[in-house]
């Protein structure tokens, strides 16, 4: 099942990109040996470097920056991977379906409604800009120098996301219709309606927290670009990377972490080519976070149980 959100993309890859679904050639695969581990052990640290670059790791990801809170897939994700054969699509799904088993990413099983698009293609700017041109809106939430960065630069994987704010159960917003509106004509006296105008959006909450928020962030689709002509990487490290930016709403492609697959296309790095300890030790913890918490308090959840992820598996 493809939602409108997989049309525009298909369009935008069969439209004014230089190659079509069927003609994109993506990294070659990695050796056999190198498939079947996801984690790869780092070097240890003491405490007080471990807290520096945990500090680090959570602001450079833009997880919770600012005064935006985390946001993470609430509900299961459907992955689709466009742009080559069937073959190595099945490679780079299977590889994210077993990192987000690993990880506690809700996965959907059978019949699903796509909501997490890998494209590979052979202009990822050119296919952006198609997209930004036929659906300006599926760009709304990247805004400023990183969408024109998005748009005009030059990385080899691009990423964006949609979210929705959901009530701390998971329930989406609604909206009032107007017999229910407290005051609207034709309704009891004190009928117990909402106050707010007929048509408002809200989010219905039924008990009181001096430390939930009452509501949270919830990433409900994301696509990610792979260009192919300027990718010199293998297939399962592509594979690994497009897995922790589509998991993690992590903000830009700018941010080359030591240690992390986010390092992948760092100059002169020797990045590692999979999740290391620490990469599946943040997407662990990210998953088990409250999201229903103010973003000051989640980067101090984040840091905490971070530590304390990598000394109990390390």
């Amino acid at each position: 099942m493809r939602t409108t959100l997989y049309r525009v993309l298909l369009a935008a890859l069969l439209g004014s990109v230089a190659v079509t679904a069927g003609q994109a050639q993506p990294p070659p695969p990695a050796p056999a040996d190198d498939e079947a581990p996801i984690v790869v052990t780092g070097t240890r640290l003491t405490p007080a470097q471990a807290r520096e670059r945990a500090v680090e790791f959570i602001r450079g990801t833009g997880v919770a920056a600012g005064d935006r809170p985390v946001a993470r897939w609430v509900d299961p994700v459907c992955i689709d991977v466009i742009g080559v054969s069937d073959r190595h699509a099945e490679i780079v799904k299977e590889r994210l379906l077993l990192i987000a088993n690993a990880a506690g990413v809700p996965v959907a099983r059978g019949r699903c409604q796509n909501n997490l698009a890998v494209v590979f293609t052979g202009n990822a700017g050119a296919m952006v800009r198609e997209v930004e041109r036929r659906s300006p809106r599926r760009l709304e939430e990247v805004r400023g120098a990183s969408r024109t960065r998005l748009v005009e630069g030059d990385a080899q994987i691009r990423w964006w996301y949609t979210t929705q704010p959901r009530s701390r159960h998971g329930m989406r917003e609604s909206t009032n219709e107007p017999g229910f509106a407290a005051g609207a004509e034709g309704t009891p006296a004190g009928g117990g309606g909402s106050i707010l105008p007929a048509g408002v959006p809200n989010l219905y909450h039924y008990n009181s927290s001096i430390v939930s928020t009452q509501a949270v962030r919830a990433l409900v689709s994301a696509s990610v670009i792979v260009d192919v002509d300027t990718m010199r990487m293998p297939l399962d490290a592509v594979a690994a990377y497009v897995a922790m930016v589509a998991f993690a709403e992590i903000r830009e492609n700018d941010f080359a972490a030591p240690g992390s697959i986010l390092g992948l296309f760092a100059e002169g790095a020797d990045a590692p080519r999979n999740l290391t300890d620490w990469d599946i030790a943040f997407l662990r913890v990210l998953y088990r976070l409250p999201l229903d918490r103010d973003a000051r308090r989640h980067r101090g959840l984040l840091v905490r149980d971070l530590l304390a992820a990598v000394e109990t598996e390390g």
